[in-house]
């Protein structure tokens, strides 16, 4: 599923014109989880356009197709059928076109091991999903916070070279 995401200029209320933020890719297979941070998403006001993929494969061809608009962040589920998150995580690192994709775990395993990986991966973050809907906004709204005054890179900026 793809929520408004559009790289089209819309007019607001006061005829100002507004640019659809780039999106965010929620990789989650299960569809309660998915919806629970959907609405925790819009909740918090946390701007972007939001692509649910169900799972690794799927969100790893969709970042893989030129034609598709890049997430400016990727929040991923570890346990999925067909490619755990683990296993999508290293894919996004390790591909050249990808690998500046700022990647955040987000699952029910507390293993040590899970979280050690996913940061030797290149995970930019890693939060335990909580148990009531109320954690989970709590968790987003840390994850808002420390995420909103920093400056996340489009997807096609590349980086400047340095003057010769």
């Amino acid at each position: 599923m793809i929520d408004n995401c559009k790289a089209e200029s819309q007019a607001d209320s006061g005829g100002s014109i507004m640019y659809d933020p780039v999106p965010i890719m929620l990789v989650e297979d299960d569809a309660v989880d998915a919806a629970a941070a959907t609405r925790a998403l819009k909740e918090l006001k946390i701007n972007g356009s939001l692509i649910h993929l169900t799972n690794g494969q799927e969100a790893l061809a969709y970042l893989q197709d030129d034609n598709n608009i890049k997430p400016t962040l990727i929040v991923a589920d570890i346990h999925m059928p067909h490619m755990t998150g683990l296993e999508f995580l290293h894919a996004v690192k390790q591909d050249p076109n990808l690998q500046e994709l700022p990647v955040i775990v987000l699952s029910s395993s507390e293993k040590s091991e899970d979280k050690d990986l996913a940061f030797s991966y290149g995970a930019a973050g890693y939060i335990v999903k909580p148990v009531s809907y109320e954690q989970l906004l709590e968790a987003l709204k840390s994850f808002k916070d420390y995420w909103s005054p920093n400056e996340l890179p489009s997807a096609d900026q590349q980086p400047e070279s340095a003057g010769v």
